[in-house]
């Protein structure tokens, strides 16, 4: 789940594009993602849909019990919905059944719902307005349709800023030494002869030409190289990024001679397309009649709320066992 804070400062959709994988159903808030080859490439069809799911029902239990019946955890159907979601190391099991003949090389389609087609329809209508309100340029397509090649200073972006979702990234490396205790700045220089392996974020605070080696030929007309004095920012998530890379919170760090080469064009984090706020988003809906009793919240609220527990639900392992004084088929 998104932290709430990140959520507020880059207004992140609460309903992320996942949900177009998962089903649902209209009076619970219980979502099933499904997994496994192919099952996310059925698409919809109303008219010509030629299969449904539901639920996996063995036409007779095997002993040993089948890959499949090993991984159906039926108990799960007579749980109240926020605990099943509660509950780990168990699942369920869709079967994805023919509705009518299917020939070779025909293409299988799953109805997805009245309320899933509707929401599609709505959404193809105001594809152009929400284009034109929300005009969306992923970093590598901004970079291949404007010369990126010299970067804005501070001043020149107050007249052509760069779209609010694209941020710069820095190379360092990490052989510096940290700032004495108490100091709130340090300044490095870029070396090229060092392994610069390390990356963060960065805002482009100058641009100045670079100094000429003493072997240049002062005459050269060409056109000159520039270099960067950049700030390096911290970042709240330190998860992916090295020890060695951690720059100390507080400490403002201004790198200079920075090449363009070393600076990265890239998206700021939640504001790819995947989290626009005219992207596509609903779950698959399931028949009525899929969901057990037990899911639907207006009907399981009240009346497990102080009986049941997750722990009376997660004692098992992950493969469900075989019923007890279960004939062996191989006997019968």
């Amino acid at each position: 789940e998104i932290p709430k804070e990140i959520k507020k400062e880059y207004e992140v959709p609460d309903k992320q594009l996942l949900l177009n994988y998962c089903f649902g159903h209209p009076d619970s808030d219980l979502l099933l993602l499904p997994y496994g080859p192919t099952v996310n490439y059925i698409n919809h069809h109303s008219d010509f849909a030629n299969v449904e799911v539901r639920w996996h029902t063995p036409k007779e239990f095997s002993k040993p019990l089948t890959k499949r019946q090993e991984h159906h955890h039926p108990e799960l159907l007579e749980v109240p919905a926020k605990m099943v979601s509660q509950i780990h190391g168990k699942g369920l099991m869709f079967d994805y059944v023919a509705t009518k003949d299917i020939e070779v090389g025909h293409e299988i389609f799953l109805d997805y719902g009245d309320k899933w087609a509707k929401a599609w329809g709505d959404y193809i209508d105001k594809w152009e307005e929400n284009k034109r309100e929300y005009h969306y340029e992923s970093a590598i397509e901004y970079s291949n349709t404007h010369n990126m090649q010299i970067l804005k200073t501070p001043k020149e972006q107050m007249n052509h800023p760069y779209p609010p979702n694209i941020m710069f990234t820095c190379e360092y490396s990490d052989t510096w030494e940290d700032p004495p205790e108490g100091e709130s700045y340090a300044q490095h220089r870029f070396d090229e002869n060092e392994f610069n392996g390390c990356l963060l974020p960065c805002t482009i605070e100058g641009r100045y030409e670079k100094e000429k080696n003493a072997g240049d030929d002062p005459n050269n007309a060409a056109q000159p190289e520039y270099v960067y004095r950049t700030k390096l920012l911290e970042v709240s998530n330190h998860t992916n990024i090295p020890y060695d890379c951690l720059i100390v919170d507080d400490v403002e760090y201004e790198y200079f001679d920075v090449p363009r080469n070393a600076i990265y064009v890239t998206d700021r984090p939640y504001t790819t397309d995947y989290f626009q706020p005219y992207a596509f988003r609903h779950e698959i809906q399931v028949p009525d009649d899929l969901y057990p009793e037990a899911w639907l919240e207006r009907k399981s609220r009240v009346r497990r709320r102080e009986t049941a527990k997750v722990s009376d639900y997660s004692d098992h392992s992950f493969k469900r066992r075989l019923p007890k004084n279960l004939p062996d088929k191989n006997k019968i």
